[in-house]
């Protein structure tokens, strides 16, 4: 059986949750209202986000990652800054 929770979510607009597979979607469960459903895809796709990005940095040997990045402008030119 697929693992839904490490697929993307999507929300519906009858506020059901939904799993997006290489087949299709596939219904993960009904939330009370579509702005809760909504809330619920963004959190969770936020939090897969933050796991791949952890997973990757350990597989290249960062020990440590914000996922942060900058651009610095000053005298001379533009440096560009990765965290």
């Amino acid at each position: 059986m697929t693992d839904l929770t490490a697929l993307p979510w999507i929300a519906e607009a009858d506020g059901s949750l939904c799993a997006v597979t290489p087949d299709g979607r596939r219904n993960v469960g009904m939330m009370v209202s579509p702005e809760a459903a909504d809330e619920a895809a963004n959190s969770h796709n936020a939090a897969l986000a933050a796991r791949r990005l952890e997973e990757r940095a350990r597989r290249q040997g960062v020990t440590r990652m914000t996922g942060l990045t900058g651009v610095q402008v000053g005298d001379g030119g533009i440096q560009n800054n990765v965290f």
